[in-house]
């Protein structure tokens, strides 16, 4: 739909034009370099090339065209980029399809409503449970009967919603919506014991996917804004009861395990989570899961904790006996993903026995290789630390061989090619980029090859004193002096595609490394120096 837009707009704009109104650009050869809009930096390292028509950073590594420069700028979405540029009111058409299911599951809806209102036994469930008449109509709950009759005018028309709704026989029906308010799915539970699942949802389609949707979120959305924190517990009875008794923040995962797209979702709203499962065996793999899943995430200002209930215990009954209070206590007492980790580590095993102690810091350093944030790795070794009685700089050495092996499989995407020689070639291509080459990495690079190190070191002294022009004319007079390019290839350099801050990274990663080891070899340890030296190396390798 949108080819035709984008020719007109590359037709009708230059890129160069388009970029020079936001940054100050400078020619250098064939490209034009400024300082990035989207990152602080003093060196410029923002590209421009007019004949590609695409822009790079070599700083942040963003890239594209100018109508991808446009959004990420000014912050708005394509179809508003391309109306300002073409001065047009270009809109989506809403799927018909979409809107007419909408509307069919909000008649689906009354008659369920219509139903629980009739139906002796489902009424007498309602009842048992505790579930007052302002839940049912916040929520608009309903009951699912064998009424084949009242769905004739879908089973023609739509054969795949009349098989969705079948499911739910005689079972009190829970409408799942979106963000918009629209119902998207029915939740149903079972009002017979007898039956193998209690729980079960309608079937996944276009406009609904379990592992991407909550129950109660569009109900509860401006409570959970207003408290600034999120409960998320197993089962709809469970938020039911939680709202009837003044926990209007909570929402529920439908009946599936907690995955990242539940998080990143919710973490929109808002960066405090509380989890509440069930006390039984599958709500404590719940927990083990969601755990798991939270430390392969950033964690950046994000606050998550949990409630352990006692065993046989779920939200719904622990509140109705032990009351608001005790529940309330509860919360406040959460314990917090860091804290909950730490006791699951040490609580499975014996610290008094070698064998326990082995399988701490074999199951912490599992634990570590998921571990996004340097932060947390730090405080979990200093923690080990202390319980194990085991020196810092012994956990981090047996962590770090195994991240270091780890990369070695992982590994350099090139092996015939020398880094020293990577680096001047992309030096040669874009001169500024000597600026970054420090006297650490200089000294590496002369333990490797000497003759790159003096051309580098050289190049690094005349960049201050001399003129692009001039500049760019001294480095091809070292390439053609020195013949350091016959070992390889130019198209062989192209096809490998390399990235001068991954390779730059690797170096450093390796200065450092070396610098680890040295201080763990010597018998005298300054043990703020090899933390610093552990959390430099651990930033360098998220980079």
């Amino acid at each position: 739909m949108f080819k035709k837009y984008i020719k007109l707009i590359n037709k009708k704009y230059n890129i160069l034009n388009i970029i020079k109104k936001y940054v100050f650009l400078k020619k250098i050869g064939n490209n034009y370099f400024g300082l990035c809009p989207f990152h602080k930096e003093k060196t410029p390292s923002f590209c421009v090339n007019l004949f590609k028509k695409y822009f790079y950073c070599f700083g942040c590594n963003f890239g594209g065209d100018m109508i991808s420069f446009l959004m990420k700028y000014k912050k708005e979405k394509f179809i508003n980029i391309i109306n300002i540029l073409l001065k047009k009111n270009i809109f989506f058409k809403k799927n018909s399809d979409e809107e007419k299911i909408f509307l069919i599951y909000e008649k689906i809806n009354l008659i369920y409503k219509k139903e629980l209102k009739k139906n002796y036994k489902a009424k007498k469930y309602i009842k048992l449970r505790n579930i007052n008449k302002k839940i049912i109509k916040k929520f608009n709950l309903g009951y699912s009967k064998n009424i084949n009759k009242k769905f004739k005018f879908i089973k023609k028309k739509y054969n795949f919603i009349y098989k969705n709704i079948n499911i739910l026989k005689n079972r009190i029906i829970f409408p799942i919506r979106n963000l918009n308010g629209k119902i998207i799915a029915f939740g149903g539970r079972s009002i017979n014991n007898n039956y193998k699942n209690k729980y079960i949802n309608t079937y996944e389609n276009f406009i609904f996917k379990k592992k991407k949707e909550f129950y109660g979120l569009y109900e509860n959305l401006k409570h959970i804004k207003k408290k600034k924190y999120v409960i998320i517990v197993e089962g709809y009875i469970d938020l039911l009861t939680l709202f009837q008794f003044g926990f209007l923040n909570t929402i529920s995962i439908l009946g599936t395990n907690f995955t990242k797209y539940h998080f990143k979702k919710i973490t929109k709203i808002t960066n405090k989570i509380i989890f509440i499962f069930d006390g039984d065996i599958a709500g404590n793999l719940a927990i083990n899961k969601v755990l798991n899943l939270c430390l392969s995430l950033s964690l950046k200002n994000k606050i998550i904790s949990f409630v352990i209930l006692p065993y046989k215990y779920d939200p719904d009954n622990y509140l109705r006996k032990y009351g608001i209070l005790k529940f309330k206590k509860k919360i406040e007492n959460s314990i917090s993903l860091f804290n909950l980790l730490i006791n699951k580590i040490i609580n499975n095993n014996n610290i008094r026995t070698l064998q326990g102690r082995i399988n701490i810091l074999y199951n912490f350093k599992n634990i570590v290789n998921n571990i996004n944030e340097d932060f947390i790795i730090l405080q979990i070794i200093n923690l080990i630390s202390k319980i194990l009685n085991i020196k810092i700089n012994y956990i981090i050495k047996f962590i770090l061989k195994k991240k270091i092996n780890y990369e070695k499989r992982k590994v350099y995407y090139v092996k015939n090619i020398n880094k020293e020689i990577i680096l001047l070639y992309n030096i040669i291509k874009f001169p500024f980029l000597i600026k970054k080459i420090n006297l650490n990495i200089l000294y590496y690079i002369k333990n490797r090859n000497r003759i790159i190190y003096i051309i580098l070191k050289k190049i690094k002294k005349i960049y201050y004193f001399v003129k692009f022009k001039n500049f760019l004319n001294i480095i091809n007079f070292f390439r053609k002096k020195n013949n350091i390019f016959n070992e390889f290839s130019y198209k062989k350099l192209k096809k490998n595609n390399i990235d001068f801050n991954y390779l730059l990274n690797k170096i450093k990663l390796e200065i450092i490394k070396n610098k680890i080891y040295k201080y763990y070899n010597n018998k005298i340890i300054n043990k703020k120096k090899y933390k610093n030296l552990f959390k430099k190396w651990i930033l360098l390798k998220k980079k």
